[in-house]
């Protein structure tokens, strides 16, 4: 009897695994697995959220990605997204401003970064890993995720600075103070007098400057910073501080022109004089030299000054019982008293002038001067007493060989004697401006004296 065989086919169980949609994101790994095999779930999450866990039920199974489990039954797993949060941190490579805007933002957010940059720092820029984000001080940040920016701090390169004490005017104190006092090395204050270009004061210092003015004076005030980064700046400020100084005169003359050569009476006069009322002529822009200078001459010649009007009212009282010549004569004195002193060695020579003409108001204020400073001063001086001059060109020779050219005055008063040009019909007598006489006992060098050599060529 044949034998009778049986089969039975045995089938491997198959489960499915179902997920849920979830907001935020994508998954890969749902489908059917044979019982025993390997399932892999795996999240991707959308811009602005991050993966949280795997849940099943409400129940969390993990928080893996990819998470891996062993398929022995039917499962509905769904992801869970949260919406994402990012750190954003601020640092700088120096303590120079006040900052605003770290945090924590949600993903795709907007920060809104600013910085009050300090006084003394300039502010170069936001970076992100080494990258320039903006020079700007305000800007909008979009957070993508986890990031430090880094602000970027300079040194301000300014020497400026603030000079108060001025308006009280001298005698004073000026304080002349920095601006800014950030990342200085060394600083180094100069001060140069306006007027004869020299410098007065020179000082490496910590701080500010304080400088003692005795008098009123025209200065530029200089300050030079090295700073901590190798760079340097320097500041400049002109300062004038008016103040009054007494300028006092005294010289000797005669009561009468024929008492010869003898000075029998002396005289003093004390000008009090603003600083700024010769400061004012100093910096004039008449022509100081040459052509332009003697094309100027009318200039020079200040008798509306009030100043110059008021001393020859001075001179004028002192010589109240006088005659014209001997008010003349007096005047003529007073101006020969005044020290000489070529160009080369006063103030315009200082200030790079060889030759260097003045008003008559430098001449009183500085207390020196040459042949046309003297001259142009007495002029100044007899047109505001109402006297008829003129100035006159002179040219010197020693030992018959011509020698330089000069300037004198010619007056027409009456009684006069001596050496005299005519103009236009009128005797000017030569007064010789420069005459060492002025503070001597005995002296010749009255109107109508000329120095021997000495000859008249014309007038200005």
């Amino acid at each position: 009897m044949a034998g009778v065989f049986a089969t039975a086919e045995l089938t491997t169980p198959q489960f499915t695994v179902t997920l849920e949609d979830s907001e935020g994101g994508t998954v890969l790994g749902e489908g059917t697995y044979r019982h025993g095999s390997t399932v892999t779930l795996e999240a991707s999450s959308e811009l602005g959220y991050v993966f949280s866990c795997w849940t099943d039920g409400g129940d969390m199974l993990s928080c893996e990605n990819p998470y891996t489990f062993i398929a022995e039954e039917d499962r509905v797993i769904e992801p869970v997204f949260t919406a994402a949060s990012f750190s954003l941190s601020l640092s700088s490579n120096m303590d120079g401003g006040m900052v605003s805007g770290d945090g924590v933002y949600p993903a795709g957010a907007s920060a809104a970064l600013s910085v009050d940059v300090n006084d003394g720092y300039v502010f170069n820029g936001w970076y992100c890993d080494g990258d320039l984000i903006s020079p700007c001080p305000v800007i909008s940040y979009t957070v993508t995720g986890d990031s430090e920016i880094r602000l970027e701090y300079g040194i301000l390169h300014d020497a400026s600075f603030t000079v108060t004490g001025i308006s009280a005017g001298a005698p004073c104190t000026l304080l002349a103070e920095p601006v800014y006092d950030i990342g200085i090395s060394k600083r180094t204050w100069t001060v140069k007098d306006l007027v004869t270009e020299r410098t007065v004061y020179s000082s490496t210092s910590d701080g500010s400057l304080r400088y003692q003015m005795a008098s009123g004076s025209a200065l530029k005030i200089s300050h030079r910073v090295e700073y901590t980064d190798g760079q340097r700046s320097t500041a400049s400020e002109e300062v004038i501080v008016d103040g009054i100084t007494v300028k006092t005169f005294e010289w000797r003359y005669q009561q009468g022109i024929g008492s010869g050569d003898y000075n029998d009476r002396s005289g003093k006069i004390d000008l009090h004089l603003s600083f700024s009322w010769y400061y004012g002529y100093v910096t004039d822009d008449v022509p100081r030299s040459g052509a332009g200078a003697k094309n100027s001459v009318d200039r020079y010649v200040t008798d509306t000054d009030p100043c110059i009007a008021d001393l020859a009212r001075q001179l004028c009282r002192l010589t109240g019982d006088m005659s014209d010549l001997e008010r003349i004569n007096c005047t003529l004195k007073f101006v020969q008293s005044i020290e000489y002193r070529y160009d080369k060695d006063s103030e315009g020579a200082a200030r790079g002038d060889s030759e260097y003409w003045k008003y008559p108001a430098e001449t009183l204020w500085e207390m020196h001067g040459d042949c046309e400073d003297h001259a142009m001063l007495f002029s100044a001086l007899l047109r505001a007493m109402d006297y008829d001059d003129v100035l006159l060109k002179v040219h010197c020779y020693k030992d018959g060989r011509f020698a330089g050219a000069h300037m004198a005055t010619g007056v027409n008063v009456e009684g006069a004697t001596g050496t005299f040009y005519s103009v236009d019909g009128k005797d000017y007598y030569y007064c010789e401006t420069t005459a060492d006489a002025g503070k001597n006992l005995i002296s010749s060098a009255n109107v109508g004296y000329i120095p021997e050599e000495y000859r008249i060529m014309g007038t200005y």
